[in-house]
């Protein structure tokens, strides 16, 4: 089993025709998945995988961007995970016009348009339009945040108005996000979700508009604004205030209470300087701080970098890799680009040599480099 974990890390990103060839050649169509999984395929290679192939081979195939010809081949799937993969990688660097003829076609459906949208892969603001008007509702909200589809603000306020009930913080609180000009149509929204969308924009960052947004002093209706004001680093203090004896009378176990908990131990002070522009370390550790609570900004704070899982992983040498070690989970962490790297300075490059190298590792005892040098030998 270890071992074909090895060989599986190994043939799923390795850079090598004679690697992968020679393995689509010796293991079942069971096993190509995993090669099916390499980014680097020939075209060759790619269009012999998608002939015939399971379900987890053509998934792997379709999770990337893809030619045009290979999306001609792949739309004659009709398995919805199939359909789904293409969705979420396939159309990236699709033409707009090949695009509006799938849009137009029978391979769509409302499904299919859901994941589509939630995905974006492709899609021009234009296109991003036409489908979410089609499904309407929830969906449909979420897309107002795209300036793009939706590029007029007064157009975006009327279908807020207009679909006011059954939305939730997962629906807008990403719209008001991305549009910071809803700030200035503050007065035209009135319904409970509105308002915590707008406690949770950290957009809302003038007392006036926050003494607005917080309502009467009762607790009735209130109770999500408020929950959303205490996970927001832009409230100010006198908001707190106003909330915090009604959160000490709902009691510890109440979101209410939790949240004037969190904010009671969060870092800083009330944040003023629009997010973009933040640069001192504190306010920044508020932020982040807050982030945690708010989906519309976790991960989306503009001085945070992707985290790099591949940083991350270790480094190990080829002679070190012993294929019958009994550690599978320290697979995990081992920088595979780098073994691959190695691997094809110390490979032949031929045929014969890569179908040795996958027929013994099956059986290996030793390094990764031996078996490297003892499938060169029988070449």
């Amino acid at each position: 089993m270890f071992r074909n974990k090895i060989a599986h890390s190994i043939i799923s990103q390795i850079d090598n025709n004679f690697a992968h060839e020679s393995y689509y050649q010796i293991n079942s169509k069971i096993e190509q998945a995993h090669l099916a999984s390499n980014p680097n395929l020939s075209d060759g290679l790619w269009f012999k995988l998608a002939n015939k192939s399971n379900i987890d081979t053509a998934i792997a195939l379709y999770s990337r961007e893809l030619t045009l010809s290979q999306l001609e081949l792949a739309l004659k799937d009709k398995r919805v995970y199939a359909k789904n993969s293409l969705i979420k990688y396939g159309f990236a660097n699709a033409p707009e016009n090949f695009i509006d003829e799938v849009l137009d076609s029978n391979w769509i459906n409302p499904d299919l348009i859901k994941s589509w949208l939630h995905y974006g892969t492709g899609l021009n603001g234009r296109q991003i339009r036409l489908l979410a008007d089609k499904i309407g509702g929830n969906l449909m909200i979420r897309q107002l945040g795209n300036k793009e589809a939706y590029p007029d603000i007064i157009e975006v306020v009327d279908k807020l108005l207009a679909n006011k009930a059954g939305c939730n913080s997962w629906d807008l609180n990403p719209v008001f996000r991305k549009r910071e000009e809803l700030i200035n149509h503050l007065t035209k929204f009135s319904s409970y979700n509105h308002r915590s969308a707008f406690a949770a924009s950290w957009h809302l960052s003038d007392l006036d508009d926050q003494l607005y947004i917080f309502g009467k002093n009762t607790l009735k209706s209130n109770i999500s604004v408020w929950t959303s004001f205490l996970c927001n680093p832009y409230t100010k203090l006198e908001i707190v205030e106003k909330i915090r004896p009604h959160a000490v009378k709902e009691g510890i176990r109440s979101d209410l209470f939790r949240a004037l908990s969190r904010m009671d131990s969060a870092p800083g002070t009330p944040l003023s300087t629009p997010l973009d522009e933040i640069e001192d370390g504190l306010d920044r550790e508020r932020a982040e701080y807050f982030s945690t609570y708010n989906s519309a900004y976790h991960g989306l704070l503009p001085w945070q970098e992707p985290y790099n899982y591949i940083n991350k992983s270790e480094d190990i040498d080829i002679s070190d890799l012993i294929v019958e070690s009994s550690k599978a989970h320290m697979l995990y962490f081992i920088n595979w680009e780098k073994v691959c790297t190695d691997l094809n300075l110390e490979m032949s490059n031929s045929i014969k040599s890569w179908s040795n190298f996958w027929s013994l590792i099956e059986n290996w005892n030793g390094s990764l480099l031996e078996l490297a040098r003892a499938s060169n030998s029988l070449a």
